[in-house]
């Protein structure tokens, strides 16, 4: 496992280098007699269609397993993204494998190129990957490998779920380098012996950010002498805020930061800020706190979570 995940890197370094010529189709070989069972991926967010793909336009060689992609949604909520793939009722998901391609900053000019148009004879879509999805540990069971396509680096592993026909993939996006979940799609998928089908096979499907959220500071370390500024940001791209809600540790705190009058940002979307100044550590109390924010708009609910860990001065 870790030998296939190496040369996956290897070829996504030499693949930013070189161009697409020279792509393999990496996978174990062999067939498998049953679906593998997976982990339910228990963070999934609302999704919406984003790409529907033409059914019988899978380019399986006879004799070989069907992969045939029939429609994708997706969807985030600014914590994690989630994909689900539906297949036709002809696919064998036992041996469904492939790349499923982010474009997080949505620029066509960074990134690696279209993995879909080297792969499958007269696709042409239009995004720069960003970060890759592996799917080649699926037939044995094995977690889904997010990739850096800039560096070919591993950044993490994610569990998936099969159901019937239809594949689910949900990934934090701290593992995407912290993106705010609006981002472009596009995959090229098929079994284990080699591509068979693209989606889409012209352009990108779009997943939207119903919003941004940001606390500040961030994840650290804090001793009980410490002072901050805690400040959340909320980016709702012009949307009306239907709630909110804040909380410490699991226990509601929504009332006692609302207090604060929210003021206008000068953003073109107009950001909202709550900043309560001169918060001590010591508050807290030693130990790991959680704080998060979540916030629903009528395009979808968004949020951010942070975690603080407070230990006592030594000095």
């Amino acid at each position: 496992m870790e030998l296939s995940r190496l040369l996956l890197g290897l070829l996504l370094v030499v693949d930013i280098a070189h161009g697409a010529a020279g792509r393999a189709w990496e996978g174990t070989k062999g067939p498998r007699a049953v679906v593998p069972t997976l982990k339910q991926a228990a963070t999934a967010v609302p999704v919406i269609p984003i790409i529907d793909d033409p059914l019988g336009d899978h380019s399986t060689p006879p004799g070989n397993p069907i992969v045939d992609i029939e429609t994708v949604v997706g969807g985030s909520d600014g914590i994690n993204v989630t994909l689900k793939v539906n297949f036709s009722p002809d696919t064998v998901m036992s041996n469904v494998v492939g790349f499923i391609d982010l474009d997080t900053d949505q620029d066509p000019t960074t990134g690696m190129t279209p993995q879909a148009n080297s792969f499958i004879p007269g696709t042409t879509q239009d995004i720069g990957i960003d970060f890759v999805l592996s799917l080649f540990n699926l037939p044995v069971g094995g977690p889904v490998d997010v990739v850096d396509a800039h560096t070919g680096a591993l950044v993490g592993l994610v569990p998936a779920t099969i159901i019937g026909e239809m594949l689910e993939v949900t990934v934090p996006l701290a593992m995407l380098g912290g993106d705010d979940g609006a981002m472009n799609v596009g995959m090229v998928l098929g079994n284990i012996s080699g591509p068979t089908d693209a989606a889409p096979h012209v352009g990108h499907g779009a997943i939207l950010a119903p919003g941004k959220a940001i606390i500040s500071p961030g994840s650290s370390t804090l001793v009980t002498t410490q002072l901050l500024d805690l400040v959340f940001i909320l980016d709702t791209f012009g949307d009306p805020i239907t709630s909110i809600r804040i909380s410490l540790n699991g226990a509601d705190i929504t009332a006692a930061v609302m207090e604060i009058p929210p003021v206008l940002g000068s953003t073109p979307t107009g950001q909202l800020t709550a900043r309560l100044p001169g918060v001590g550590a010591a508050q807290l109390g030693p130990g790991l706190h959680t704080l998060s924010i979540v916030v629903t708009t009528p395009a979808g609910t968004f949020g951010n979570t942070t975690t603080y860990e407070v230990i006592p001065n030594m000095e």
